[in-house]
């Protein structure tokens, strides 16, 4: 939402985005105006911007997969996305309100835990612990810098080696010119110039054999399902805990 945010204020004069949380309760009124709503005692998240606004007609499919107003190679449609399944996920659900050059504003409404709620949650399970590599040679592909960077300290820490792709073209390129010593390949899924599921298909051609683990960012089976992932590639959700990817690069690596 702030990387939305962000991107609407391009080019505007005193840019701001304003970032505030709260608690609030809603009530009967508001349900009878907003029949996705429930009543009772909320965590109110609001991310507030002065830039472009988003256009009235686009408004009721911002939350739709693969719908984006930003220029090819710009933006994937699966932010806002994902920003909807992990609120509904939790029971809430999301407000918007914008207008053509006026700015936008996303209001996040997460029911509140009570202290009696904690009390009775399960302890958290132990985390499976760290598996370690042998210095084994990981292709790493994402086109964001930040997930790429992090996934790649986090590897090298784990024990591997690292090398970088930004995006299915990059990918290919680096696969031929290290094929004979990459033993695994970690992608994302949907990016600009060639994605993820394309980029492994080519790299294929060249070696059937090639253990691939697929990242995404949104968990609707739909969304993989459009991509004709192979079934038998693992399929790790982002954001992932360190401890799971390090247990999904060993199983992938193990794999016949």
């Amino acid at each position: 939402m702030v990387n939305n945010a962000r991107d609407a204020l391009i080019n505007r004069p005193n840019p701001h985005i304003t970032i505030d949380i709260r608690t609030c309760a809603i009530d009967q009124d508001f349900v009878a105006r907003h029949t996705y709503a429930a009543a009772g005692d909320y965590v109110l998240l609001r991310v507030r911007d002065n830039g472009c606004g988003i256009p009235e007609e686009h408004i009721q499919h911002l939350f739709e997969p693969f719908f984006t107003t930003k220029e090819v190679g710009q933006g994937t449609g699966l932010g806002l996305a994902m920003v909807f399944g992990a609120v509904k996920r939790h029971h809430g659900f999301i407000e918007v309100h914008s207008a053509e050059g006026e700015g936008t504003t996303f209001e996040i409404y997460l029911p509140r835990l009570t202290k009696v709620d904690a009390e009775d949650m399960p302890a958290p399970a132990r985390p499976a612990p760290h598996v370690r590599g042998n210095q084994e040679v990981i292709l790493l592909v994402d086109d964001d810098p930040t997930i790429l960077n992090m996934g790649t300290e986090v590897l090298e820490a784990l024990g591997y080696r690292v090398l970088q792709a930004v995006n299915g073209e990059d990918a290919l390129d680096t696969f031929i010119r290290h094929q004979d010593t990459i033993r695994l390949v970690v992608s994302d899924i949907v990016m600009p110039r060639l994605g993820g599921v394309e980029a492994v298909a080519r790299m294929r051609q060249i070696r059937p054999e090639l253990k691939v683990i697929f990242c995404t960012g949104y968990d609707d089976k739909t969304v993989i399902h459009k991509t004709d992932i192979n079934t038998k590639d693992i399929i790790l959700n982002k954001p992932y805990k360190i401890n799971t990817l390090s247990q999904r690069v060993a199983e992938a690596l193990r794999a016949p």
